[in-house]
């Protein structure tokens, strides 16, 4: 009798072990394809034409394998795995987003006074690229490989004639220049995530008197020292999206947010054993 129980427990605990490698195996094989179809963002498909390809700068390796697996043993979404893996090109969720707001004056070059009120809005958004051409430098000079800058101008009716400011939005485009640690075997690793709230991370005497410049340069300084981090534990880290927003030196918000990968908890394996 107790050999039969213990036959019986073993060939369930054999089916179930069968059916999860199973349900894996139809996740990244099945399930990934029908995923990026649906979304429309594919890893192996040509970025926009907006966002050229990036050949020929330092960036951090590409690996062949387009599919990554979740701590809880889910699917990596795409938008995630396109920005984590694919480092030879820009793609389209990889961005800096900044929105800020910038005194009328700023444009303005040596000898030149403002236009009249009612096209101020126009001059701005004209000028706009120009003022921030300098933000790329601050990227490349830091941990990216390339940037490109996608869009830069005034954002809508932000034109306030009292403070004789406008909301500028921007976003640069950027890879990543090859870490000091290497990308694991991707199959036997799972992708861990997270964000940091930069603001928190300055501290209060850091953002007193800060401009927007200043803190982009922050936020790019915490990205970075984000990786340093990672590194130091023997991971390889990536700088998936950055984000900041400053209307005063007592309003501002920024966040950046990485991954790194960690090796498959026992108990799950990958399905490319499977086959």
């Amino acid at each position: 009798m107790l050999v039969r129980i213990i036959l019986i427990l073993g060939v369930a605990l054999m089916l179930f072990a069968g059916g999860a490698a199973g349900w894996q195996y139809w996740q990244q094989n099945f399930a990934a394809p029908e995923l990026a179809a649906a979304t429309g963002t594919a890893v192996q498909e040509t970025p926009p034409e907006t966002l050229p390809d990036a050949a020929g700068a330092p960036t951090a390796e590409t690996p062949a394998q387009t599919w990554l697996i979740s701590l809880t043993g889910e699917l990596v979404d795409t938008e995630t795995v396109t920005a984590f893996l694919l480092q030879d090109r820009f793609v389209e969720d990889r961005v800096f987003r900044i929105s800020m707001r910038v005194p009328m004056t700023a444009f303005l070059a040596e000898g030149e006074t403002l236009p009249d009120p009612v096209y101020r809005p126009v001059f701005a958004d004209i000028r706009a690229p120009r003022l921030v051409a300098g933000m790329c430098g601050m990227l490349l000079d830091a941990w990216a490989g390339s940037c490109r800058m996608g869009e830069a101008g005034v954002r809508g009716e932000s034109y306030d004639p009292e403070t004789e400011t406008v909301e500028l939005e921007l976003r640069l485009y950027y890879t990543q220049k090859p870490g000091e640690v290497p990308l694991p075997d991707l199959k036997s690793h799972v992708m861990q995530q997270d964000w940091l709230n930069v603001a928190a991370r300055l501290g209060k005497q850091e953002l007193e008197g800060a401009d927007a410049m200043e803190l982009a340069a922050a936020t790019i300084r915490a990205a970075a020292g984000i990786c340093a981090e990672v590194e130091a534990r023997g991971q390889a880290c990536r700088i998936l999206k950055m984000s900041m927003q400053w209307d005063s030196p007592e309003d501002f918000t920024g966040q950046v947010t990485w991954a790194w990968m960690e090796p498959m908890p026992k108990g799950m394996y990958p399905a490319a054993p499977l086959y």
